[in-house]
C-alpha cells in the first residue's frame, strides 16, 4: 500500500506553507541556520 505525505486523517499534520516557504529559504543559503531555526520553532508554537 501507499502512504501520501500530509494526508487528512493519516496521523501526521500536513506541512503548513509558512514551513515550506522557511524551507525552501534555507536550502537557497537565503537565511542561515540560527534563523531557520528560530522561525521554524515560532511557527511550531503556532
Amino acid at each position: 500500500w501507499a502512504v501520501r505525505s500530509g494526508s487528512v486523517g493519516g496521523g501526521t499534520r500536513p506541512k503548513s506553507r509558512a514551513l515550506e516557504i522557511l524551507e525552501e529559504r534555507y536550502a537557497r543559503g537565503e537565511i542561515d541556520r540560527d534563523e531557520f531555526s528560530t522561525r521554524r520553532d515560532e511557527l511550531s508554537r503556532g
